[in-house]
């Protein structure tokens, strides 16, 4: 299964980017922009959160590096990102 709609036919569950979008906005509000920031995601899926937290990390100053991680290889490369 690659595709995206047969991954979602597994139960997999993806973060819509408008809930990526919102929660990144909140997360930059707790953070210490004098503090180079870490963020791991160990179900990153199509990596839509992470991609969101590093356009939000990044628009803010933030110094950061993001990690993500899947046990299903296909999720990793299941959509492309065009931000």
């Amino acid at each position: 299964m690659t595709k995206i709609e047969e991954i979602k036919k597994t139960g997999a569950t993806f973060t819509p980017r408008p809930l990526a979008d919102f929660l990144s906005s909140r997360l930059i509000n707790l953070l210490n922009p004098e503090q180079v920031v870490s963020v791991l995601d160990p179900a990153c899926g199509d990596g839509e959160l992470l991609l969101s937290i590093s356009t939000q990390l990044a628009s803010a100053g933030f110094r950061f590096s993001l990690s993500g991680y899947d046990s299903n290889e296909h999720y990793l490369c299941s959509n492309s990102h065009s931000r």
